[in-house]
């Protein structure tokens, strides 16, 4: 006779959503103008339909650094590409 295996505990639902969001985060020189590229990056989420879940930004010295979570891994990796293309350097 086999012994029963161990139950394993169930994650609750918001921990396993929060494990699926990829969080890109770019980081603009100083050089560049925040509102402009803030405005650039909404026009791109809004004509691929994107939705990031969260928008944030922070200084770091004098850079400022952007991070854009998103609910869909394949919506985070196309918006990645796009931007890593364009000029910003990404931090990861």
């Amino acid at each position: 006779m086999v012994p029963p295996t161990p139950a394993v505990p169930l994650l609750p639902r918001t921990l396993r959503l929060q494990n699926r969001m990829r969080t890109v985060s770019i980081k603009l020189p100083p050089a560049v103008d925040f509102l402009s590229e803030m405005a650039g990056m909404r026009e791109w989420l809004d004509k691929h339909r994107c939705a990031p879940s969260m928008f944030k930004y922070h200084l770091e010295q004098k850079s400022v650094i952007i991070e854009i979570e998103f609910d869909d891994e394949e919506e985070a990796g196309i918006f990645k590409q796009y931007f890593d293309i364009r000029r910003f350097i990404l931090v990861c």
